[in-house]
């Protein structure tokens, strides 16, 4: 079965154990439907979530420390497939880019649906679904 990628989006809410959207990523990621399922990771999410659980709270972060945001990134590592960057990312991303006209920051999102290409993948799990709305063939997973 090829790979279902978790979003950095998912990866910082797991963070919020008391909040609706930390319990809905938790039960998500416990859904029977993903046993059979390769959940797994990224270098891109794995960036973005340091920099997110790093980021100062009042700069809208989680204000952990380095040591800690590593120990986050271990239990990920523990708990899901890694997926490598393959040799051919930049050119996929590269063609996105310039197939679907993208423009500032969202570029980011183009190089993660480069690797969900590059591995075959359809899936993505994130709160963020407008992000990957304008890829064809992505299903986009909503934790609810």
């Amino acid at each position: 079965m090829p790979p279902t990628l978790i979003d950095t989006s998912v990866l910082a809410r797991l963070l919020e154990r008391d909040s609706p959207k930390g319990r809905a990523a938790r039960c998500l990621l416990e859904e029977p439907r993903f046993e059979s399922a390769e959940l797994s990771l990224c270098s891109q999410a794995l960036t973005e979530f340091w920099v997110v659980a790093t980021r100062p709270r009042e700069s809208n972060g989680y204000g952990l420390a380095p040591a800690d945001a590593d120990a986050c990134i271990t239990d990920f590592l523990d708990s899901f497939g890694f997926l490598p960057d393959p040799p051919d990312l930049f050119d996929r991303w590269r063609n996105l880019v310039v197939s679907y006209g993208v423009r500032g920051k969202v570029a980011h999102d183009a190089r993660f649906v480069a690797l969900i290409q590059a591995y075959g993948a359809r899936r993505v799990l994130t709160f963020n679904a407008r992000d990957f709305q304008r890829y064809d063939g992505i299903e986009v997973i909503v934790p609810q």
